[in-house]
């Protein structure tokens, strides 16, 4: 089994509070491969004219561009579901913070998912390093995931299948009759024969099979002690000269990468703006806002606008103040179609048009 040492890496998590902790252990000679928790990672997919090498480093380069992390990695794998055949699996997770985390430079990282055996088909959701993650499977690919930090309510687990039938209807998971009760979370399986899993793996990662790697590190066992030696010498200078160019490529795009987010933030800010309508009604509904809380001892922990709603974070007492708080709003002139949802603590409504007028 030493033998197949290259083959089967130690697989190490990097948790939330800020700690590393072994997952798995491997072979000599397999180096470790620290695993993403998938509540670190962004994961989308994309419809690309082509899906080959040349198509998933343009859906790489892309994800890059659009990324907000000043330094990313990124993953793009080709989909093998019939259901998605032409649409490429993009994850991206910030570089600096999982390398600050494990205390060294370009590590080898994977997603967690990705690290977890898959299923053939169906859906479950999986106990993660942190938080718990729903997937569903067609054809040995992953069709449609979702993370949560706490276990998802019968709400939560419902608006994510319904997303993934709107976007997949004809997914064979759909043939059977499917509960919108949340399923009991499974313990993670992890993959022995993980290897660093990019664009350029990903056609060798299927072919890598223990009695094949042990054929070939047999061959390599037999070989003269010198000519070991000597590969192992040129395979470290050259993983040098790549390290060397990555980060001379890192540190001359840090400087335009970060004027484009400064540029899209503000645009942003700009469609914000606009969506928001009249500013004097925005300043009218905070007003009432205002007073509404200070009456119920509720305070606003953030404010965010999203999808023409603002979303306030709340704190303070209990949520049982929650509705008077909305009975309030919906009776002013001020705010429309008010409600509270109580797993981000969060009240969301859309603020009345013409209101700055009216006053």
């Amino acid at each position: 089994m030493a033998l197949l040492g290259w083959a089967y890496p130690h697989l190490r998590a990097i948790d939330s509070e800020g700690g590393v902790h072994t997952l798995t252990r491997g072979l000599r000679f397999g180096g470790t491969v620290y695993v993403v928790p998938r509540g670190r990672c962004q994961y989308s997919r994309k419809t690309m004219p082509r899906t080959d090498a040349k198509g998933r480093e343009a859906a790489r380069q892309q994800a890059q561009f659009e990324s907000r992390f000043a330094d990313t990695n990124v993953i793009v794998l080709a989909n093998t579901s019939a259901e998605t055949s032409g649409d490429v699996s993009i994850w991206t997770w910030d570089r600096a913070e999982m390398e600050a985390r494990i205390g060294k430079p370009n590590p080898r990282m994977l997603p967690e998912t990705l690290a977890r055996k898959g299923l053939d088909q169906g859906f479950r959701l999986v106990l993660g390093v942190d938080g718990y993650e729903g997937e569903i499977w067609q054809d040995g690919g992953l069709v449609a995931t979702r993370w949560w930090a706490q276990q998802p309510s019968p709400q939560s687990w419902s608006e994510f299948l319904g997303g993934a039938r709107t976007q997949f209807p004809k997914a064979a998971v759909w043939s059977h009759a499917i509960d919108d009760t949340p399923p009991e979370p499974v313990a993670p399986q992890w993959r022995k024969d993980v290897v660093w899993v990019d664009d350029n793996w990903a056609s060798a990662l299927s072919r890598v099979t223990p009695p094949r790697a042990a054929v070939a590190a047999g061959m390599v066992a037999l070989a003269p002690a010198s000519c070991e030696v000597a590969k192992l010498t040129s395979l470290s200078l050259e993983e040098a000269r790549l390290s060397a160019e990555l980060e001379a490529a890192r540190a001359a795009s840090a400087d335009w990468l970060r004027l484009r987010r400064r540029a899209l933030r503000d645009a942003r800010s700009i469609t914000d703006a606009k969506a928001l309508g009249d500013d004097v009604a925005l300043v009218y509904a905070l007003l009432d806002l205002d007073r509404t809380l200070e009456a119920e001892e509720l305070a606003i922990s953030r404010l965010s606008y999203l999808d023409n709603e603002l979303q306030i974070g709340l704190t303070g007492r209990p949520a049982a103040s929650i509705v008077d708080v909305v009975s309030t709003l919906e009776a002013s002139d001020s705010w429309d179609d008010v409600r509270f949802e109580s797993e981000g603590n969060t009240l969301v409504g859309t603020i009345a048009s013409g209101i700055g007028a009216a006053r």
